[in-house]
């Protein structure tokens, strides 16, 4: 059984990700966190949220810097690897559509993640 992937965010998501990729391998974002982005629930909380550096993580591997990528978000690579699935599936399908579970554990996913980031 599979669950059908709203286009439009999934899409916006995919080049919000391909963009940070670009300015990474430019060199106009870096994995520094120097650049003014702030997170709205870490300024709130004081606590960093589960996507927190995940910018400068995709940015990093866009340079080339696993390890700084790995460094900000351990989801950078994952998030990179959604992003080019997204039109992948969209040029062979106009239907984007994953397995029930694959929400799910991926968001089973980010909260171990974050969790562990948080300790």
């Amino acid at each position: 059984m599979s669950v059908e992937v709203p286009v439009l965010p999934a899409v916006g998501l995919s080049a919000a990700t391909g963009g940070a990729l670009l300015l990474g391998s430019a060199g106009v974002l870096t994995a520094a966190g120097d650049s003014g982005l702030t997170c709205l629930f870490s300024m709130a909380t004081g606590t960093d949220c589960p996507f927190c550096g995940l910018t400068h993580g995709v940015a990093a591997l866009g340079a080339g810097d696993v390890g700084a990528a790995l460094a900000a978000n351990p989801l950078a690579p994952l998030a990179v690897a959604l992003a080019l699935t997204v039109p992948a599936a969209l040029l062979r399908s106009r239907r984007l559509a994953v397995h029930w579970a694959a929400p799910w554990s991926l968001g089973a996913l980010v909260v171990a993640v974050w969790l562990l980031r948080l300790a």
